[in-house]
């Protein structure tokens, strides 16, 4: 009897145990196996450039073929990154919470890669060149599943060309005056930025002018320009543009008019307030904002009498250059190779030029490094005030003519 009252009295607290178990739905479950998954996921980074394709992962180094590798593309600008930090970031990224990424090697093209476990990780600060591959090692939660990737790096020669949209409506518009607006939805790529933006505007889809464009490090969104000495009345085509290292994009054509012309009191009338100017930087009455008229332009270098000497000296010996060394563009200080410039229209390709051809007729521009600075600037004044013509730091047609005939011997 004692021992059957033992007995229940010991089982009843495990009766209980159980019936509050079956109540609340509550089990007693075996310990949980730690994860084989040694796989990572596709928003791994290389220089900040997601994984297009991760490849299939082998049980062993020596196993990987060419069926199984994966890729990536990055730009040049990524791939000469030392950093590892921002936008550059290599990283590769366990799919299982508890999976590691044991190691990672950098190969050079054609490099073997049969001594993995020896050779030295890559700490995701070196260069990349093109055709480089990374083999990675990933270890399971488990500790005993080890899986290796090996993924080939593709480097792309040049910038992908900024994507910019212009945006409608105009906003602000006047009888002079408008803002305009655009948008940078892609600067070119991973880790590029934005050199120039602005907008090219006209009376037709060709334009004809432009916004002083913003110069910097931009990265996408949203930006704006007031344009003024607008006519009044008038329908103005525009377009956003935005220059990174390189290339120029530009965006749709946008249209908005002014508002009319004002009819009456107060004075004006006739033109509604426009302004016509001569726009030509070569011209000794250039003014730089208003409405282009090129009858208006006055040149110093007018004819002279046969009986007088030429008031305009000549640049070193008359010749046309070689065709290498012609310059084609209009230039003018503060511009740079590769960069937008007002006055050139476009991106600057031909300082460099410039700078040789000053140094070449002893006005001295200093280094020759694409970059058109305040030394090369007063080379430039200097030249043309040795040829007698205006000092205003401009390149333009004129100018450029006795350059590229100026290589005689």
């Amino acid at each position: 009897m004692r021992n059957h009252l033992r007995r229940a009295l010991f089982t009843a607290p495990a009766v209980l145990i159980l019936l509050v178990a079956a109540v609340f739905g509550l089990g007693v479950h075996p310990a949980r196996a730690a994860s084989s998954d040694a796989t990572i996921l596709n928003s791994s980074t290389i220089k900040g450039q997601s994984i297009a394709h991760l490849g299939i992962p082998k049980s062993a180094v020596a196993s990987i073929t060419g069926p199984d590798e994966g890729y990536v593309t990055i730009n040049s600008i990524q791939a000469a990154d030392t950093t590892n930090a921002g936008s550059y970031v290599t990283r590769f990224v366990p799919t299982t919470t508890g999976a590691t990424i044991t190691k990672v090697v950098k190969y050079a093209q054609g490099a073997s890669d049969a001594n993995f476990a020896t050779d030295t990780a890559y700490n995701g600060t070196g260069a990349i060149n093109n055709q480089d591959y990374f083999v990675i090692e990933v270890t399971a939660a488990d500790g005993s599943t080890i899986l290796y990737y090996e993924i080939e790096v593709s480097v792309s020669a040049s910038v992908p060309t900024p994507i910019v949209n212009t945006i409608t409506p105009t906003l602000n518009i006047t009888d002079t005056s408008a803002t305009l607006q655009g948008d940078i939805t892609n600067t070119g790529g991973v880790g590029v930025f934005v050199t120039a933006r602005g907008f090219n505007y006209g009376t037709t889809n060709l334009y004809g002018s432009f916004s002083l464009p913003d110069t910097g490090s931009y990265s996408a969104g949203f930006f704006t320009e007031n344009i003024s000495n607008l006519t009044c009345g008038t329908t103005y085509h525009y377009q956003a543009f935005a220059t990174n290292s390189g290339s120029t994009g530009v965006g749709s054509d946008g249209v908005f008019t002014t508002l009319p012309c004002s009819s009456g009191g107060g004075g004006g009338g006739g033109n509604g307030g426009t302004t016509y100017v001569c726009s030509d930087p070569n011209a000794t009455n250039y003014q730089q904002y208003g409405i282009s008229d090129p009858q208006l332009c006055v040149y110093a270098s007018t004819p002279t009498p046969a009986t007088q000497s030429p008031t305009v000296n000549v640049l070193g010996k008359p010749g046309m250059c070689p065709t290498a060394q012609l310059i084609t563009q209009n230039l003018a200080a503060p511009a740079r190779n590769g960069v937008y410039a007002r006055y050139t229209q476009g991106i600057v390709t031909q300082a460099n030029l410039l700078q040789l051809a000053l140094n070449r007729l002893n006005f001295d521009s200093g280094k020759v490094d694409g970059i058109l600075g305040p030394i090369s600037d007063g080379a430039i004044r200097r030249m043309q005030t040795f040829l007698g013509t205006k000092a205003d730091g401009y390149v333009g047609p004129i100018t450029r003519a006795l350059i590229n005939d100026s290589c005689g011997s």
